[in-house]
């Protein structure tokens, strides 16, 4: 059984500064160590008064720093810093969509899923009917929108390039793009976890003796330091 307890509203006219949120930090998980609870984490999204406050706050997010280096101090607690993952994804496709991705040698082009668009809304049955033209070219406001993103990244998609791929109606480089695809998709679901009683086992928490799903995190640790996006000109 899930439990969740707000435990205080706050109003602003305006984005409130690093150094404010600093201060409600504290006071928040002070407030909640003293009544005995142990914060777990601190999670937020990628906003620049937000990464301000959790470097203020002594978290360099250094990705090569360690564990340490996503941990804030609160007393004489460290606390995790976790970024909002369906943000996060959103973050991958923003930067996908302007620039060709090269991963492990290989190039992941955001171009392959606009064709694969484009050739599969040509059949009355289609193989990923979920995705439209916002999807594709992010007209305003829709680069906000965190379903726009994990639709893309999904398992219909990815199984879509690939078939296209199989046909040679998409260049056999596209299969890097079907792959990359795949795999965000999965490591959405591993972070994005809600019910233990999903039917993807992939989307059930973390638990004991869940060895598989470790193991693909530490692999996705490396696979994420290894990206570099690059200029793309449409």
């Amino acid at each position: 059984m899930s439990f969740q307890q707000t435990i205080g509203y706050l109003f602003s006219p305006s984005s409130m500064a690093a150094e404010e949120i600093v201060v409600i930090i504290k006071d928040a998980i002070g407030h909640l160590q003293l009544i005995g609870l142990t914060v777990q984490a601190v999670i937020c999204d990628q906003g620049s008064p937000n990464v301000k406050a959790v470097r203020n706050l002594g978290a360099s997010l250094d990705p090569l720093g360690g564990e340490e280096s996503h941990c804030i101090l609160v007393g004489v607690q460290r606390v995790p810093v976790i970024f909002d993952v369906p943000h996060l994804v959103k973050s991958i496709r923003n930067n996908l969509y302007k620039h060709d991705l090269q991963t492990q040698g290989k190039n992941v082009c955001w171009n392959h899923i606009t064709k694969f668009y484009e050739l599969d809304k040509l059949h009355p049955i289609r193989m990923a009917p979920k995705l439209t033209e916002r999807h594709i070219h992010l007209p305003a406001f829709s680069k906000m929108r965190v379903s726009l993103a994990t639709q893309v990244f999904s398992h219909t998609v990815s199984a879509g390039i690939s078939a296209m791929v199989t046909l040679q109606r998409l260049p056999a480089e596209a299969k890097h793009t079907a792959d990359f695809v795949a795999k965000v998709n999965r490591l959405f679901d591993v972070l994005n976890s809600r019910s233990v009683k999903d039917s993807n086992p992939w989307r059930r928490p973390l638990g004991a003796g869940n060895q598989e799903k470790e193991n693909f995190l530490g692999e996705c640790i490396n696979w994420v330091a290894g990206w570099q996006f690059r200029t793309y000109s449409p």
